[in-house]
Formats: structure tokens, C-alpha cells, sequence
């Protein structure tokens, strides 16, 4: 099967027990303070952002999340898609069961944000295959976003490292793929303290979202 063109970064996905906690600690690490977004009610989740350049990193915790003191970590990340019908076909073509999630928020500024989004099940891979995203006429979140953090660098962690490697290829994904016992994902950002490492096991902003929290 031939490869799908190559698509760009869309966001990458910090997740938190609490929002107040992932927004400190991210502080914490790079010296930027991340901006509140708003809140999704269909999954319970809320977010606050920070512009990437053209991406831009989502810290994401449950709406109702109460524990604390603890680490955050990268779960999850997204694509964007110019031509998000061709993507969702070739990922079919794969075998891969397409999931649509279209969704729309309320930014803090009472802004609606709307898009376009689909996820893959049906695989083992969790939040290490991205979901994939087109914008349409919304303004895309990473030029709304304070800024501070640039030159995103996203590693991929599997033990099939091979098999998630070549469906990356087919889908054009260009995001590093490396062998290692446990799936992770890394994200290497430059920061106003310098370069900063994010890492987490990928299991899906789903999964950490249906966690039990404590």
C-alpha cells in the first residue's frame, strides 16, 4: 500500500489528576504558564493550553479530577488533516476501525470552538496511533495560545516498534519510532529554562481519562 502524505503536528496531550496541578507543574518546568481553554462535556475533561509555533501542548485533566501531587504525562496526540476523509479511508484500508468524534467547546473568552475529528480502534497501539483533527474555519488553537515553548520534538516508544513504524508510513505520520520493552511516548521541547522533557506511557487520553483518579 502506498504512503499517505506527511501530516502535521496537531497537539500533543499532557495529562494531570487536577488542571490547577498540570498547569503549576508545567510552570514549574518551562517558566510558562499555560492558558485556560475551557471544558469538554461529552468526555469531563478540562484543559488549559500552550502554543507550540503550529502545534501546541493541551494540558488535560478530568473535570471532577481531586488528587494531587502527582507527575505529569504525555498520553496522547493528534494530527492535523487537510483531508481528514482521505485519512480515515486509508486508516479503513488498514484495517483499522474508524471511530468519528466531531466536537466543539467554549473557550474561555466564550469563543465556540468547533472540529472535525476521528480516532483508530481496534489495534494495540492506545494513544501511541494518534487521533486526527481538521479545524475547518476555526482558528487553530496554537495561534490563540500563549506562547514560550517551540521546536516540539515527538518520539514514539513500542516494542513492535517495526509493525507501529510502517502503519505510521501508510498514514504519514512522521514521528519517530524506537524499540523499547514498554510503549511511551517523549516529548523534547525548548523552553525559557531551556530544553524540557515530557514522557508518559501513550495510553490514550480515553484511558486516562476513565482512570480512577486517586
Amino acid at each position: 500500500m502506498s504512503e499517505g502524505p506527511t501530516l502535521r503536528l496537531d497537539h500533543v496531550l499532557i495529562f494531570a489528576p487536577t488542571l490547577d496541578h498540570a498547569i503549576t507543574r508545567f510552570g514549574a518546568l518551562t517558566g510558562v504558564e499555560a492558558q485556560a481553554g475551557g471544558a469538554h462535556p461529552d468526555h469531563g475533561s478540562v484543559n488549559a493550553l500552550v502554543s507550540m509555533g503550529t502545534s501546541y501542548v493541551e494540558l488535560i485533566a478530568p473535570a471532577t479530577g481531586s488528587g494531587g501531587g502527582k507527575g505529569i504525562e504525555v498520553i496522547d496526540y493528534a494530527m492535523q488533516c487537510p483531508d481528514i476523509e482521505a485519512v480515515a479511508a486509508q486508516g479503513d484500508a488498514l484495517g483499522l476501525e474508524v471511530h468519528w468524534m466531531d466536537g466543539q467547546r467554549i473557550a474561555a473568552d466564550g469563543t465556540l470552538l468547533r472540529w472535525r475529528a476521528f480516532m483508530f480502534e481496534g489495534h494495540d497501539f492506545a494513544g501511541l496511533l494518534p487521533f486526527f483533527i481538521d479545524w475547518g474555519t476555526t482558528p487553530h488553537p496554537s495561534a490563540t495560545s500563549p506562547g514560550g515553548i517551540s521546536n516540539p520534538r515527538l518520539t514514539a516508544f513500542h516494542p513492535d516498534a517495526e509493525k507501529l513504524e510502517l502503519i505510521y508510513r501508510q498514514l504519514g505520520i512522521g514521528v519517530p519510532v524506537m524499540a523499547q520493552p514498554e510503549p511511551g511516548l517523549r516529548l523534547d521541547v525548548l523552553a525559557a529554562k531551556g530544553m524540557v522533557t515530557f514522557g508518559g506511557d501513550g495510553r490514550g487520553w480515553k484511558a486516562a481519562l476513565e482512570a480512577d483518579p486517586s
